[in-house]
């Protein structure tokens, strides 16, 4: 294999490495956004359960009022705050694994971005090389050409 077709080959997989490394980067913060979301869509079903529990408490009847009362006391109280909590640690816990992997990642990515840079100035090297090459070629053979005549 020439110096060219093994530089290109290393610069293929450097930038097939860098390409995997920005998905994963993308994934995680991908899935930092479901888990958002995800707390969001909770917290809005929440919200909209309290609101039907209330307007439950303007029916008449003692038993009506009482189960609307109990029902937003427990979905705002015990139940809300547990929800919560366990949502904010998720949310925490992904947060410390996705930062890690994240700080991990982009240390990385800088490394292979700078060997492709590397790789890619030895390439430009070695097709600047070629070049003189071949003009020096190119200029022999038009003075043996000259020579003859």
């Amino acid at each position: 294999m020439s110096e060219m077709a093994a530089l290109y080959a290393q610069e293929m997989d450097c930038q097939s490495r860098v390409d995997e490394l920005v998905r994963v980067l993308d994934s995680l913060a991908d899935f930092r956004n479901q888990v958002n979301v995800a707390r969001a869509d909770f917290e809005g079903q929440l919200d909209d359960k309290v609101r039907r529990a209330y307007r439950a408490s303007d029916l008449s009847g003692r038993l009506a009022k009482k189960y609307a009362e109990k029902t937003v006391g427990y979905l705002t109280g015990e139940f809300g705050r547990n929800m919560a909590y366990d949502f904010a640690e998720v949310d925490a816990q992904a947060a410390a694994a996705t930062i890690r992997v994240d700080e991990e990642l982009d240390e990385e990515l800088d490394e292979e971005l700078a060997r492709l840079t590397s790789i890619r100035e030895r390439i430009r090297a070695e097709r600047a090389r070629e070049q003189v090459v071949q003009a020096a070629r190119q200029a022999e053979q038009a003075a043996r050409r000259s020579g003859r005549r």
